[in-house]
Formats: structure tokens, C-alpha cells, sequence
């Protein structure tokens, strides 16, 4: 459980005083779960649709655990980039289409609550779930059940084609000889590349955070649409460098291919996956009953897979070998409600400076 303390020494999420997180841990050890009032939940929708940015592979893995228990329910399941659900879930908050939110990282889920997309819900379980995964508020606006950081896709081989070193720190990546040899996801369309930026911004302060992309955009080939992009690139031998996030690049590296996973010595930035509840007039059931499974210890199981970092205590739980050995250690300090406010202003700022560089601009 060391794992959670040293979590608890960083700034989190919402606004509120640190010691409602004692009290609001104990309300939901002794009440469980938390539903919706009565009135809003419908008899009879067996329908449940499914607001995602998972990758599809882990995604129908996932998925196919909870449609095992219940295979009379029709699931509508809507994938998409970061940015792009987002932008599905503000506009249609006067008519909301989805029943749940699962995986988006709680940077965008504190944009979703302070827009009043979300209904706050507590599921079965919640009393095993880090305080520090959590939302402070009870019922709770979204659950997590994850961590995911910054980290590079490196082509050993191609590097040594090439006779350069492997970079093995953010400072690095802006030597002149990685020019036109780096890859990175665009913010616009990516919750990586914005806990990539903003964790950059963090590290050093604005000033200097910018001057680092001004210089580290001389070197970047292409903006992709998301992770898996930037580092399928290296996969494939086009580039030598891709940025992307440690669950991509350990998974690339475990595929058997040339590429090896990097985390900067400076740190990495980071964020969390989490679940939410939508807000509307009547609630279906199974999103609940989905809610409550999407923690449960079959679900958490399944994350293992392919994660460092859970928001749940797991025996005996060890990282895939290419994760780093001391995970926590390797996450920067994180202010998330300022990297939810800023969210719209650091995007638009990028984009001004490096947009012509990103996939499809």
C-alpha cells in the first residue's frame, strides 16, 4: 500500500478541504455504494451506451469480461480521441447520449463536472479505492482505476543506423541531431500529448516550458492523432523517436520488436483514467450496475495487464517488466485543477505555435 502514500503527497483533483477526504472515505465504507434518486432510474433500459478513449484491443478485452455476465445487455459503444469526446460530451449536455464514461483521464473528467455533464455515484466497492483515485466529493463525480504516463518509443536499432545515442531524458530530445526524428501525439486529439506539455510546463514553469517546445518542435517530423500513432511509427522504422505513454511503449517493447521503452530522467507527466456517471433525466440501471463492475477485482485484474499504476490494492500486483521499477517515483508533481482550467488555453497556445506540423492541419 506504499504505493497510495506516496500518492496522497501529491496536489490532486478537485476543489474542497483536504480533510473531507477522511470523512467522505468513511461515509463510503459504511454506505456502499451511492444511487441516483429513485425517480431518475428506468425499470427497463437494458441498454447501455459507452463513451470511450480506450484503445480497441484493451477496450473489447475489457468489455468482453462484463458482457460475459450480462449478455442480454446491447452495448452502444462510441470510441474516439480524447479530444474528440470530449467535445461529443459538452455539446450534447442538454441532450446527453451516453449512459457512462470510462478510462477519460481526470483531467477532462473535472472539465466534465464543472460543466454539469456528470451525475455523481459512488459504485459498489469504492471503500478499496485509493482516496488519492478519487474524486473528494461524496457521492463522487469519477471513480479512477489507473494511472498513465509520458514516456518514449525508441528504435534502438534504427538509432544505431544512424549513429546516435538513445536519449534517456526530456533535455536530450532537443539535440540538433534528433532533427526531423521525432514523433509526438497532437493535443488537440490527445490526452497524452496534453499531460506530455502540461507536465512539461510544470516541471520548469511556463516560461521555460515553452522555450523547451519551441526547441524541441525543431526536431518533431509529424504531430499524430494519438499515441499509439507517434510510437507505431517507430514500430515500423520510420522514425527513430516517438513520445507517447508508458502503457504504448512497454506494450511495444513486449511486442517483440526493436523498440524500447524510455522514461525521461527529468520525470514523466501523467494522469488518471477514471469513470464517470452522465447526468440525465432517468438513469438505466446497467450503467450502474456497469459503474460498479468497471472497479470490481475482475475488472482491475484485466488493467493489470498493461498498467504500472492501479487505483486498487491488488496481492501480489508487479508491473510488466519495461515499466519503471518504482512507478510512483516517476511522476511529477501535478496540479489537476489547474491542468483542467488551462486545458482550452495551453491547447489553443500550441496550437498557434506548432499547428502546422500536426497530422491533418
Amino acid at each position: 500500500m506504499a504505493i497510495f502514500s506516496q500518492l496522497n503527497k501529491i496536489r490532486f483533483t478537485s476543489i474542497g478541504i483536504i480533510g473531507i477526504i477522511g470523512v467522505c472515505l468513511c461515509l463510503s465504507m459504511l454506505l456502499g455504494s451511492s444511487l441516483p434518486d429513485r425517480e431518475t432510474i428506468s425499470p427497463i433500459d437494458n441498454t447501455l451506451t459507452i463513451y470511450t478513449n480506450m484503445d480497441e484491443g484493451p477496450f473489447n478485452t475489457y468489455l468482453s469480461l462484463f458482457t460475459s455476465k450480462h449478455p442480454d445487455v446491447e452495448v452502444n459503444a462510441v470510441r474516439r480521441s480524447t479530444g474528440e469526446i470530449t467535445a461529443l460530451l459538452l455539446a450534447e449536455r442538454d441532450d446527453p447520449q451516453a449512459d457512462v464514461v470510462w478510462g477519460l483521464s481526470v483531467t477532462i473528467q473535472n472539465l466534465l463536472e464543472w460543466n454539469d455533464v456528470l451525475k455523481p455515484y459512488a459504485p459498489a466497492g469504492l471503500s478499496r479505492v485509493s482516496p488519492s483515485f478519487r474524486d473528494t466529493s461524496y457521492p463522487p463525480y469519477w471513480v479512477g482505476i489507473g494511472a498513465f504516463m509520458s514516456a518514449l518509443c525508441v528504435n534502438t536499432e534504427l538509432l544505431t543506423s544512424l549513429n546516435l545515442p538513445v536519449p534517456d531524458s526530456w533535455a536530450s530530445l532537443v539535440d540538433p541531431i534528433y532533427m526531423d526524428q521525432v514523433a509526438m501525439p497532437s493535443p488537440v486529439t490527445s490526452s497524452t500529448a496534453y499531460l506530455i506539455i502540461e507536465g512539461l510546463l510544470e516541471i520548469d514553469g511556463e516560461i521555460k516550458g515553452w522555450e523547451y517546445l519551441d526547441a524541441l518542435h525543431k526536431n518533431i517530423r509529424i504531430y499524430t492523432r494519438g499515441s499509439s500513432a507517434s510510437c507505431g511509427m517507430v514500430e515500423a522504422g520510420e522514425i527513430a523517436i516517438g513520445i507517447s505513454n508508458d502503457q504504448v511503449a512497454v506494450g511495444a517493447q513486449l511486442g517483440g520488436t526493436s523498440v524500447t521503452a524510455v522514461f525521461p530522467a527529468e520525470g514523466s507527466g501523467w494522469d488518471m483514467e477514471a469513470n464517470s456517471l452522465v447526468k440525465k433525466d432517468v438513469i438505466a440501471p446497467i450503467a450502474l450496475t456497469f459503474l460498479d463492475w468497471a472497479i470490481s477485482d475482475e475488472a482491475m485484474q484485466a488493467y493489470a495487464k498493461d498498467r504500472a499504476i492501479l487505483s486498487v490494492h491488488l496481492e501480489n500486483f508487479q508491473p510488466l517488466p519495461g515499466f519503471p521499477p518504482e512507478p510512483i517515483k516517476q511522476l511529477i508533481d501535478k496540479d489537476f485543477p489547474w491542468a483542467s482550467a488551462n486545458r482550452d488555453r495551453i491547447i489553443s497556445q500550441w496550437l498557434n505555435h506548432y499547428g502546422e506540423k500536426a497530422e491533418g492541419q
